[in-house]
């Protein structure tokens, strides 16, 4: 499994829960009116950020 994040759902959060919470930090923002991003080299699909985000924009999907 990986984590995707769905741009439509990011809201930005000024506190990204989703980066905070990723225990191997591969989640990170490049700047604060971007979505959050992935580096889908160090994900390995724990699924702590699909459950942190508030918003629901963080999904696990196969590969």
């Amino acid at each position: 499994m990986k984590a995707i994040i769905d741009a439509a759902k990011c809201t930005h959060c000024p506190k990204c829960y989703v980066a905070k919470e990723c225990p191997i930090k591969a989640v990170f923002r490049i700047a604060d009116d971007e979505p959050a991003f992935i580096d889908m080299s160090l994900c390995h699909g724990c699924g702590v950020c699909a459950a942190a985000c508030p918003k629901h924009a963080v999904m696990l999907r196969e590969g």
